[in-house]
């Protein structure tokens, strides 16, 4: 049986002063989606804010951002899954169709250790004062 990787990478594929285009791929079980979306460097360093020290009580995190071309939207809500710090990461990638073709869409739910929240919570916080790079969260 072949072993698949399980990640929520973002990648910044593109800049000016004012937006960054993100290229967001989440992979679980050998279950793949790739879409794209715009965002600012302060929405992104917000949600690196409140990662910080995630998972806390039962609070959940919500994530949106306009897919491009202002069709669709990407979307990750991050939540307690047990009460041994386990991590629970839902993604949701989502393009409206264009030209008479369907909408198309993808939910993934990923599980991580609280460890891997705090790394990707680091490489989230850089990609936001950069601007540039990527940041993964690995999953079980």
């Amino acid at each position: 049986m072949k072993e698949y990787e399980n990640f929520l990478q973002l990648e910044v594929v593109w800049k000016d002063e004012h937006m960054l285009e993100l290229e967001v791929t989440v992979s679980n079980n050998g279950f793949r989606g790739v879409d794209r979306g715009y965002d600012t460097g302060g929405h992104l360093k917000a949600l690196a804010k409140q990662l910080e020290g995630f998972p806390r009580d039962d609070q959940s995190i919500f994530y949106e951002i306009k897919g491009s071309m202002g069709t669709g939207n990407l979307s990750f809500l991050f939540y307690p899954n047990s009460p041994n710090g386990i991590v629970g990461v839902k993604v949701h990638l989502e393009s409206e169709g264009t030209n008479n073709c369907q909408n198309s869409s993808l939910s993934l739910e990923l599980l991580v250790e609280p460890s891997a929240i705090d790394i990707f919570q680091k490489y989230l916080g850089t990609l936001a004062a950069n601007q540039q790079g990527i940041a993964k969260l690995i999953a079980r």
